[in-house]
Formats: structure tokens, C-alpha cells, sequence
């Protein structure tokens, strides 16, 4: 019993000293907090980035440089959140793809030469009929969280643009 009461002890001696080696803690807000003006903002918000044309279009694969090659083919998989089906689709520059409420085109789809690390990159417009949303820009297969379509009920991520 002598062994259980030092051990209780010791723990309590340690813990004080641990405990008492954290930083001090500001006690929570009280419910009634104060009016605090909003900050100013310390840069102005960043626009999309797109690379578009001046009409819209998007740019020319020459003006991207050597990097990237202009293909004709692509491969799109479409996640349906509310049924959790993955469905894959696949079609041609230019064509237009109807999956569910969205609306996709695609306007242009280039991949890296040979030598390169391999990637795809796909210019898309995707449009909803209900008008939840629109995407317009580039989507990029190694990095889909870089642009994406928000949507509360579609992910749209590009598989690879194939000649």
C-alpha cells in the first residue's frame, strides 16, 4: 500500500511539473464579447488565373513553349457525390460531354514530350443547367486541387490527354 500511495505521489509531483511548464493560457472570451472593428485587408484578393485569350479562347500551345505538346484526345473521370459513383469519359477536342446536370467542353488538351515528366493538361468550360456552377480554365492532371469545379454535387478531374 506504502508502494501505491509513492507512486500516486510521484505521478502528482510530476504532472505539477509538467503542468507548470506550459505557457499560460488566456481564460476562453466571456459570452458578451466586444465590437471589434474588422480588420484591413493587408493585400487585395487575388484574381483567378486563367490563361485565356483576350476573346476567351484559350492560349495557343506554341506560346506555351517547348513543354507541352497540343493533343486531340482526353480522358475525364466525374465522381457523383450523392450516389458515389465514379463514372470515366472520354472524347475528342471540341466535343461536348453530358454527365448528370454538367455540360463539358473541351476547348484544349496538352500533355509533356516524352523527355518530361509525364502530365496533362486540359482546358475545360463546364456549365451546370441548373446554374449551381461554371468552371472556365485549366485543369491539370497531376495537381486537381489547383483549379477545380466547386460543385456540391460533381468532381471533375482530368485522367490524360492521349494523341
Amino acid at each position: 500500500m506504502n508502494r501505491a500511495a509513492l507512486g500516486l505521489a510521484l505521478i502528482c509531483v510530476a504532472g505539477n511539473a509538467v503542468a507548470q511548464s506550459l505557457p499560460n493560457v488566456p481564460p476562453p472570451p466571456s459570452r458578451a464579447t466586444p465590437e471589434v472593428a474588422p480588420a484591413a485587408p493587408t493585400a487585395a484578393p487575388r484574381a483567378a488565373v486563367t490563361q485565356v485569350g483576350p476573346d476567351g479562347a484559350p492560349v495557343s500551345a506554341a506560346s506555351l513553349g517547348p513543354d507541352w505538346v497540343p493533343v486531340g484526345n482526353f480522358d475525364l473521370r466525374v465522381l457523383d457525390k450523392v450516389t458515389a459513383r465514379v463514372s470515366s469519359l472520354s472524347g475528342r477536342t471540341g466535343n461536348t460531354l453530358t454527365y448528370g446536370s454538367l455540360s463539358i467542353v473541351l476547348r484544349s488538351c496538352l500533355t509533356r514530350p516524352a523527355d518530361k515528366p509525364a502530365d496533362s493538361a486540359a482546358f475545360l468550360d463546364i456549365t451546370d443547367r441548373a446554374g449551381i456552377a461554371n468552371f472556365h480554365g485549366w485543369m491539370i492532371a497531376s495537381a486537381p486541387a489547383l483549379t477545380m469545379l466547386e460543385h456540391p454535387g460533381y468532381d471533375v478531374k482530368v485522367m490524360a490527354c492521349r494523341p
